[in-house]
């Protein structure tokens, strides 16, 4: 619902994941201000086992040695076919051994790998988590019938990420300089 569009820094959407409860986690995980790269609305519906492509397929995200995400379901997803946060913890993900590249993996290869079940993340509408998706193994959005799941994401690196990609919000005049620190990559 919100591919290729800018919000500006006073969005809804942006002073949610600026608020100071979460900015606290956020900062005491990363080690330091925060940098938040996007905020996003999912939809999710069903695309069929033999389409599953990019975030339906296990992998990790590469924007940050250490990056969060947090999640708010704005659906219930109490049911496999609701499509649940499916993820590896560290610990599980490193014992896999599985390389970088190709950076999304099937199950089969997963499976062959893994010691353990995936952990899957259920719950109804409002329900909120955070996951570092560099250094757990996840998939997400496996949706199956004629349920849908729509999800809020917003992603956080710290301000000197890895990799540099175009920023999805714009500082707005009535930012103040710790909310535009917050927007403003050191990369750009």
């Amino acid at each position: 619902p919100l591919s290729g569009v800018i919000l500006n820094s006073d969005h809804f959407l942006v002073t949610l994941a600026l608020k100071p409860d979460i900015l606290s986690i956020v900062s005491e995980y990363i080690g330091g201000l925060p940098l938040l790269n996007s905020v996003e609305i999912i939809r999710s519906i069903e695309s069929g086992e033999n389409d599953w492509a990019k975030s339906q397929l296990w992998h990790r995200d590469h924007d940050d040695s250490r990056m969060l995400k947090l999640f708010i379901y704005l659906s219930d997803v109490s049911i496999n076919n609701e499509g649940p946060f499916e993820y590896y913890d560290s610990v599980a993900t490193n014992a896999m051994g599985l390389r970088y590249s190709p950076i999304h993996k099937t199950d089969k290869v997963v499976s062959a790998a893994a010691e353990s079940k995936p952990n899957l993340v259920f719950g109804n509408k409002g329900t909120c988590f955070f996951v570092d998706t560099h250094r757990c193994l996840h998939r997400g959005s496996r949706m199956k019938g004629s349920s849908s799941r729509l999800v809020y994401i917003a992603t956080y690196t710290s301000s000197c990420r890895l990799v540099s990609k175009a920023q999805t919000i714009s500082v707005g005049g009535k930012a103040d300089e710790l909310t535009s620190a917050m927007l403003c990559p050191i990369d750009v």
